[in-house]
């Protein structure tokens, strides 16, 4: 099955790979068996088209539906313009952030949005056209800096970023981006309540 990588983001553990079946456009996370995470040094990179032998992970479930592990894998070419060729597959998100994850996201305080493990949405990744820009936000804390995005106008909504492209300050309205749902975040230092949320982030933009 050739994959074409779409999306390559970071993960407390390991890196995350999500792909679209070249011929179906059908959205993938390709995984190592046995594992929900690639190594840091995956050698899978955005705009890449890999030859894989997948299968779905077992105990996959909504919303994490793209969930496959691979076996084989060979790469076999690159998209030179994957913004134009995934826009000529999908149908993106258009319009606010209401329209996003079938209309079920949920709102912190702080401006961020989760979808709720109770009521989930059919999928968790798609393509977003931008109705207004995103503005580079860093969030810095006594020991860390995390990347995030603020939608300007009158949505109050926060993008944590996730990827590995360089942050720029401001990513224009009408820009192609790939949005994704987090795992829920598990463990003794998980926050109340985050451990039946699926975080919103920005994997990237095209």
């Amino acid at each position: 099955m050739r994959v074409v990588i779409v999306a390559k983001t970071r993960m407390r553990h390991g890196v995350c790979i999500g792909g679209l079946v070249e011929d179906s456009a059908r959205s993938v996370r390709i995984m190592p068996s046995g594992s929900y995470c690639n190594p840091s040094g995956t050698p899978f990179n955005v705009g890449d088209i890999w030859e894989l032998d997948l299968k779905p992970k077992p105990g996959s479930k909504p919303p994490h539906v793209e969930d496959h592990e691979f076996t084989k894998k060979k790469k076999v070419g690159r998209i030179p313009n994957l913004g134009k060729w995934i826009l000529s597959k999908v149908d993106p998100w258009e319009g606010g952030p209401d329209v996003l994850f079938d209309g079920k996201l949920y709102y912190r305080p702080g401006g961020t949005a989760f979808v709720s493990t109770t009521e989930v949405s059919h999928c968790s990744t798609g393509f977003w056209v931008l109705p207004a820009e995103l503005e580079y936000d860093p969030f810095i804390t006594v020991d860390t800096k995390k990347q995030r995005y603020s939608l300007a106008g009158a949505w109050t909504l926060i993008l944590p970023f996730v990827g590995f492209q360089k942050p720029v300050g401001t990513i224009p309205a009408g820009t192609l981006v790939r949005l994704s749902l987090a795992r829920p975040w598990t463990g003794p230092t998980a926050p109340p309540g985050e451990d039946q949320r699926h975080s919103l982030q920005l994997s990237g933009w095209y």
